[in-house]
């Protein structure tokens, strides 16, 4: 239980985003397929070797160049250039971006999170001893202390009342 509360919101949130991917990559195919302006998309043009080092491709119709994420819509070539007529897919790219920055932060190699974790740790040790497992019962160091003050006297304490119970009638 303790393993599944630990890992669950990960997963979770991690399975969610790749959910939404899908559903993103869903809805940009139907708009290329339906058609898209001129003026909607992004003309890269590239060499055969850049394609093969540059880009990072998802699929044959999907690529991400300089952390962001296009769909290609046409692909025309001339020579050893290729020209891609893209769709910038700024929701998928965001999508990316947060399933990064969550694996990241799961891995525990999140910049910002070692900083607030080494701040909070550093600030136990500042305030609690963390040799706590030192201490032994029977050591012939053991110092008895004399608890003889906390013993107070209270035969000087009165407990009948100041004066007698009024009379009633």
């Amino acid at each position: 239980m303790l393993l599944v509360s630990l890992t669950a919101p990960f997963l979770g949130t991690y399975f969610f985003l790749h959910y939404n991917t899908n559903k993103i990559r869903k809805e940009i195919a139907g708009m290329i397929l339906s058609g898209l302006d001129k003026k909607d998309l992004v003309v890269l043009k590239f060499t055969r070797e850049e394609t093969e080092t540059r880009l990072n491709w998802k699929h044959a119709g999907e690529f991400e160049y300089s952390s962001q994420m296009y769909d290609i819509v046409e692909k025309h070539q001339d020579g050893d250039t290729v020209w891609y007529y893209c769709y910038q897919d700024h929701k998928e790219t965001r999508l990316n971006n947060e399933m990064k920055r969550l694996v990241t932060r799961a891995a525990g190699k999140d910049p910002c999170q070692k900083s607030q974790t080494e701040k909070i740790v550093n600030f136990f040790k500042t305030d609690y001893q963390l040799d706590i497992f030192n201490w032994k019962p029977y050591s012939p160091q053991t110092t008895i202390f004399n608890f003889s003050f906390l013993i107070f006297n209270y035969s000087s304490l009165s407990l009948s009342p100041p004066a007698p119970p009024p009379k009633l009638g």
